[in-house]
Parts: structure tokens; sequence; C-alpha cells
């Protein structure tokens, strides 16, 4: 039975990184990584752009976070719950960062090994 028109799906033990793929896009999120196929059917400048984007909003809050923690003052005044989410977060966005950089490395890997791409991305939800 094919779900989705999946043709393979393959589970990797908790913490451990996904297998590298040529052709695949990511998506990180807090405990899981998937990686989907592209080859001949995503505009690779595309999915850069997306990598770029989420990498500058991530910039951004990792930012934030590092100045309102580097406050000594909100250090000293703040509950240490709220310190300690903080730091979680702050943990939590430098993996994804890390995980994204390595994702825009290979596609540009391939984007230089002479990988073609289309000019037709998959529609977002809602958009059509």
């Amino acid at each position: 039975m094919r779900l989705a028109n999946v043709q393979k799906i393959e589970l990797v033990p908790g913490g451990a990184p996904t297998p590298k793929t040529s052709g695949t896009a990511v998506a990180v999120g807090s405990g899981f990584e998937v990686r989907v196929p592209l080859a001949g059917v995503v505009d690779m400048a595309g999915e850069t752009a997306r990598i770029a984007k989420e990498l500058a909003k991530i910039e951004a809050d990792m930012g934030g976070l590092q100045k309102k923690l580097g406050n000594p003052s909100f250090v000293e005044k703040a509950p240490r719950e709220v310190i300690e989410k903080d730091q979680a977060r702050l943990e939590e966005l430098t993996g994804r960062k890390q995980k994204l950089e390595a994702h825009r490395t290979m596609l540009t890997d391939m984007a230089g090994g002479g990988l073609s791409s289309t000019s037709s991305k998959p529609s977002k939800p809602g958009k059509g």
C-alpha cells in the first residue's frame, strides 16, 4: 500500500542525524528531521531562498535571546524557570541553525554538481 505516493520511509534512532542524501530537502524541528527527495521536483533556488529566510528568522530569534540572557539585570531578576526556558530555546535554535546551514551547503554543492531543477514548486497550503 502506498500512502501519499511515498515510496520509502526510513526511521533513524532518536538523536541520530538522518543520512545526508543528495537532492533532498530537509525540515528540522524540536526532536525531528525530515528529508524529502527533490531532484526534478523542486526549484533548488527556491529551496535555497526558503532556507535563507528560515535562517534569518532563527538568527534574529537567537540574537534576541542572547541579548536577553547577556543582560545581568534580566538574569538577576527573572525567575530561574524563565532563564532555563530561554537557554533551552537558544540551544534548540543553535541546533536547527547548524542543520539548516549543512542543508544549504548540500544544496549549493548539488547545484554546482549540475543537478537540474525545475521551475515548478509545490504549492503551499492555502496558496493554491
